[in-house]
C-alpha cells in the first residue's frame, strides 16, 4: 500500500507521507504569513481538549466546538503563491502542518479561485 491510500483496517498515514519537508527559510515565511493572517503568534489549528475535571474550568471560560474523536492525521493547510523573494517561481503552492507546526509541501496540489478567472487561492488557510 502506498501514499495516502489507506484502508479502514490500516494504520493512519503520517504527515511525512503527505508532503515533503520545506527549507527553514520557507518554514519561517509560511509561519509569518499565518501569523499575519490570524493576528496571532500561536498555532491557529484546532487543539484537542478532553472533557474531564482537569479541563472543565478552561471549557467554561471560552466558546468551543465539539466533534467526534477522529483517528488519523490532523493537518492545517495553507495555500500561497511562492514568490521570487524565496528564490522560487511565483506558482500556486499548498503546504500542510500539524500541531508540531513544521510545514511540508504537497506537490501538484493547487486550488483555482473560480471567482477570479485564472488565478489561484493565495494566503488562504484551511482546517
Amino acid at each position: 500500500m502506498s501514499g495516502a491510500m489507506i484502508s479502514a483496517s490500516s494504520k493512519s498515514p503520517s504527515i511525512e507521507s503527505l508532503g515533503k519537508p520545506v527549507a527553514a527559510i520557507i518554514d519561517s515565511f509560511l509561519k509569518s504569513r499565518i501569523h499575519a493572517l490570524t493576528n496571532s503568534k500561536d498555532f491557529p489549528g484546532m487543539q484537542p481538549v478532553s472533557l474531564d475535571r482537569e479541563n472543565v474550568g478552561q471549557l467554561l471560560c471560552a466558546d468551543y466546538h465539539v466533534c467526534e474523536k477522529s483517528d488519523g492525521v490532523r493537518v492545517l493547510g495553507l495555500m500561497v503563491q511562492k514568490s521570487a523573494s524565496l528564490n522560487t517561481p511565483s506558482t500556486p503552492s499548498f503546504f500542510i502542518t500539524d500541531r508540531k507546526y513544521e510545514f511540508r509541501e504537497v506537490e501538484g496540489m493547487a486550488f483555482p479561485n473560480t471567482d477570479a478567472g485564472d488565478s489561484f487561492h493565495n494566503e488562504t488557510i484551511v482546517d
